[in-house]
């Protein structure tokens, strides 16, 4: 078999893109258990639940299709699992958010890592030790994490915007602002979390808001996607992968791309048919 290059996106181990529950995916997953090179690190990655919406998605984002995307991971293992944040809709810790979080806590990864969305209102900084425990689920924010055995850190923060994607775009100076602070406070939080991962062989990054306009191109809420400043961060601490959520309504070409040596990955789970983002890194990067 060929080697595979560093940052390759397993597509043959994704299923067509689907809204509604189909059949099984049993002998795909089979084949594709078949081609993985027994030394490969392999990363999952998804985000964008928002269980419990309301409206005319809400038939879209169901504990159906959700448990669909994170049950494609039983039938192989992956080393690490990533949650790019918005994970529910809820305003406080209830029922409905511990189910989604049990979804998560099921997924077949030895590790497992999120990070919360603009619109996890239920998300207490208190709950970080519930959310860690019985089983592992570490819920970054502004922290990083370096794991020995596969020598790759994973260092995550929410993110936020600051209008950069859309310089022109009509706000008021003082919403602008607003912006400008809470993105200055959520840089120095991943610049903390890089920080703990400086000596990793892959730097990996999970965040909800993108930092590049390069992967959510299309969408019309473009200047509250993300921030180019996390960019240059990430740059500067020579981070290998970046996987984020947030944005729904970007074209459907332009969910990755490579900005400035560093691989990022757009894993709305919306926009790739509830089916978790599967990449195969190299522990050497060059």
């Amino acid at each position: 078999m060929a080697p595979i290059p560093s940052g390759t996106v397993r597509k043959d181990l994704m299923v067509k893109p689907a809204v509604l529950v189909e059949a099984s995916p049993v002998p795909f997953f089979g084949f594709a258990l078949w081609q993985l090179e027994a030394c490969a690190l392999l990363v999952a990655a998804t985000g964008d639940f928002h269980i419990g919406m309301k409206g005319r998605f809400r038939e879209v984002f169901t504990f159906e299709n959700v448990e669909w995307c994170v049950r494609k991971l039983d039938y192989f293992p992956v080393d690490v699992f990533l949650f790019c944040g918005d994970l529910s809709m809820s305003k406080r810790y209830d029922d409905n958010v511990k189910r989604a979080v049990n979804i998560l806590y099921s997924a077949n990864a030895k590790y497992r890592f999120m990070v919360v969305g603009n619109h996890d209102r239920w998300y207490d900084p208190s709950l970080r030790r519930v959310l860690s425990a019985p089983n592992y689920l570490k819920l970054l924010d502004g922290e990083g994490c370096y794991l020995d055995d596969l020598d790759l850190g994973v260092a995550g923060t929410m993110g936020w915007y600051d209008y950069s994607f859309s310089p022109k775009a009509d706000v008021d100076c003082e919403r602008r602002e607003r912006a400008v602070k809470a993105t200055s406070i959520e840089l120095k939080k991943l610049e903390a979390g890089l920080r703990d991962i400086e000596g990793a062989g892959v730097k990996v990054v999970v965040m909800h808001f993108s930092p590049t306009p390069e992967t959510v191109r299309g969408d019309p809420f473009i200047g509250t996607c993300g921030s180019s400043a996390f960019m240059e961060l990430l740059e500067a601490y020579g981070v290998d992968y970046v996987f984020h959520g947030h944005s729904h309504k970007c074209r459907d070409d332009c969910l990755e791309d490579v900005v400035r040596g560093v691989k990022v990955f757009n894993v709305s789970c919306d926009k790739r048919g509830f089916t978790p983002l599967i990449v195969e890194m190299s522990q050497f990067p060059i």
